[in-house]
């Protein structure tokens, strides 16, 4: 009597660690469990290519559930995808055991992610910005002259660029475009990042240090 089928490599669901936040589920849409995506990835069509997902509470969860959504994000489940299309530019899936408007409607607020194996176009030494946030940063061209700045604490996208979010030790924030041009060295194994800001960006948020005190009034 044959033993249970091993599943290949890649079919086994993937650790939470190799999982990267690609959206998070909306409203329904329609009345046979079709859900819309909130998506974070550079374009809706993404979606089109992924045949399982995972699902997880996070802190901003909204809808139903909201209400048991925990302080911090709790453990990812695997889902299959059973139809991908994209209409209005927004994505609209339709996932295994999601029969009814109802059963949508239960898992909007969600964080949908998506193993970095089943990206499109994925490269293993891509690095995503959840390998490097938390690290330390430095300015400087080059290790030997680095400088610390302090803690790359997040990021947002402007309209032609994504900004970092790097916090000092004495609290304050720095918003630093992280373009080719600007970024010398990610160093994930290390947990540090080597930056060259354009001239004056750090002046303008900490003010110069070697600028002369202003003269006491008589």
């Amino acid at each position: 009597m044959a033993g249970p089928r091993r599943r290949a490599p890649d079919d086994a669901p993937a650790a939470d660690k190799d999982l990267l936040v690609v959206g998070r589920v909306g409203k329904p849409h329609g009345l046979k469990g079709e859900l819309k995506v909130v998506s974070l990835a550079d374009s809706p069509f993404a979606f089109l290519e992924l045949k399982r997902l995972y699902l997880r509470q996070g802190a901003g969860a909204q809808g139903k559930a909201a209400a048991k959504a925990p302080a911090v994000p709790g453990p990812a489940r695997p889902v299959a995808v059973l139809s991908a299309r994209v209409h209005a530019d927004t994505a609209i899936l339709a996932l295994e055991g999601t029969g009814d408007r109802d059963q949508a409607e239960a898992l909007r607020g969600l964080e949908i992610l998506a193993a970095r194996r089943d990206l499109p176009d994925y490269d293993p030494g891509d690095v995503y910005i959840k390998d490097i946030l938390g690290s330390q940063v430095f300015t400087g061209e080059s290790w030997e002259e680095a400088a610390p700045l302090g803690t790359l604490d997040g990021l947002f996208e402007a309209p032609a660029q994504e900004i970092w979010v790097i916090k000092t030790p004495g609290g304050r924030e720095v918003l630093f475009p992280a373009t080719p041009e600007f970024t010398r060295d990610l160093d994930v194994a290390g947990r540090r990042v080597l930056i060259a800001p354009p001239p004056g960006l750090i002046e303008l948020y900490l003010g110069d240090p070697d600028a002369p005190s202003p003269e006491p009034k008589d």
